[in-house]
């Protein structure tokens, strides 16, 4: 689900990560919320 999915990213160390990762997992996240919501 998206909130499982939250919480195992949470855990993650994101500083290291470059920003275009960064964006990738926004634009999943949204789009995981919204399949959530539908």
């Amino acid at each position: 689900s998206y909130w499982e999915f939250i919480e195992a990213t949470e855990g993650e160390d994101s500083s290291g990560w470059s920003s275009s990762v960064q964006e990738d997992i926004s634009a999943l996240e949204g789009y995981l919320m919204k399949m959530d919501i539908l």
